[in-house]
């Protein structure tokens, strides 16, 4: 069956190599709701439902994709439409102008009537959301009001938030009002991806049983790398050049290991949406006389990404903020990369005993790696080859649409 772009334009969605499709006991009409969609994703909620889309695809059913307008336009699919965009403020609901505040119900007030055109056009079996930040709730509450089967996939803290919003004291309701959040909320079928995020909702009073866990899937082309017992001492970081990340703390970390006399060499994989900051990371590095051991190799596609993976020693991400997964820690343990990330979030639930985890400063980080690096080689090895068994019993995409299917339906 085909993907058909309704609100978009929507970009490419890549193959999945090597993964086994099995026809769908009963084909469903999908109607997925996310607010980016295209054929440069760099996120991990983006790159997850791509992965989706195309699997859920190929095992019979036929999806359609509302979404807001990226920036590529795309000949494969039809464009009918957009969904309305508000520009990122410094809190998706307390809004800081008036005039902000007025773009925000704009918004809000024509994507539940555009989201509620096109639920009546298709009339699909399920109505399936990913990630709607900067489109305001509406989508999610158009949803909701039609009364088909809502199924919401919470790849970070956003649905919380909202959830936590139609609830409770009367400024809440007045919110709700305003952002058309609907109680009929508490009936969607949620889809955690990790227990982290699943326990917030359960805290909050959600019924346990309509939420479900299943871990982000990786694809089989990011498996299918041979294992090498060659020393690698390179230290990798991907992710988005942004304080939650820790990318400082990563830099200083190297700049701690070079103070003890270990020269180990950090690349930096990702970009930065905040000009500004970059410009300071650059300016720490030269303060820090490390531009010879930080190199910084951009946004790369997904397949570089994993070849720069499988040829690292370390993936290290000491994020500062709680992660709900850390999809790229569990591809680079499915590359064969030792995993060095903060206890924050999800982090510990991926790598479990695989890897090691620290308080997101520069002296434990830099502890870490020390002692990774002075481990014997057959320690190390025993170490990878457990990251990448483990990657592959709980994160495979195959096993995981199965899961992901029986929640839809």
């Amino acid at each position: 069956m085909s993907i058909s772009l309704i609100v978009g334009p929507a970009g490419y969605i890549p193959e999945l190599s090597g993964l086994q499709h099995h026809p769908a006991d009963k084909q469903l009409r999908i109607l997925i709701i996310k607010n980016i969609f295209s054929d440069s994703a760099s996120g991990g909620a983006e790159l997850l439902c791509h992965n989706i889309a195309s699997s859920l695809s190929e095992r019979g059913h036929e999806l359609f994709v509302l979404a807001a307008r990226p920036g590529s336009r795309s000949n494969r699919f039809k464009v009918a439409g957009k969904l309305m965009r508000v520009k990122p403020t410094d809190s998706m609901i307390k809004l800081i102008s008036f005039r902000k505040k007025f773009a925000w119900i704009l918004c809000s007030l024509y994507n539940y009537h555009i989201t509620r055109r096109y639920i009546n056009k298709i009339k699909p079996d399920v109505i399936y959301l990913h990630n709607i930040e900067w489109l305001t709730s509406s989508p999610l509450s158009a949803a909701a009001d039609s009364g088909i089967r809502l199924v919401i996939h919470l790849h970070n803290h956003h649905y919380h938030e909202l959830w936590k919003s139609s609830r409770g004291n009367s400024l809440r309701k007045g919110m709700r009002a305003i952002f058309h959040l609907s109680a009929r909320f508490g009936n969607a079928r949620l889809i955690a991806v990790s227990k982290t995020i699943a326990r917030e909702f359960l805290d909050s009073g959600y019924k346990n049983e309509n939420i479900v866990t299943i871990h982000n899937g990786l694809p089989e082309a990011v498996f299918g790398r041979a294992f090498s017992g060659v020393e690698r001492k390179n230290i990798l970081f991907v992710g988005e050049i942004a304080p939650h990340k820790g990318i400082e703390v990563a830099i200083d970390a190297i700049g701690v290991l070079r103070d003890q006399g270990i020269s180990c060499n950090l690349d930096i994989i990702g970009s930065s949406q905040n000009k500004t900051y970059r410009a300071n990371i650059g300016t720490m590095i030269e303060r820090r006389s490390l531009a010879g051991q930080v190199r910084f190799l951009g946004t790369l596609p997904r397949e570089e990404v994993w070849d720069q993976m499988h040829g690292a020693g370390i993936i290290l991400l000491p994020a500062v903020g709680p992660e709900a997964f850390g999809l790229v820690v569990a591809e680079a343990m499915a590359c064969g990369a030792y995993p060095i990330v903060s206890n924050r979030g999800a982090l510990p639930e991926v790598i479990g005993d695989c890897g090691s985890l620290v308080e997101p400063t520069p002296h434990a980080c830099a502890e870490a790696i020390r002692h990774y690096l002075t481990l014997p080689c057959r320690r190390k090895d025993s170490l990878r080859l457990a990251g990448m068994t483990r990657a592959r019993e709980l994160f495979s995409l195959e096993n995981n649409m199965a899961e992901i299917e029986r929640a839809l339906t």
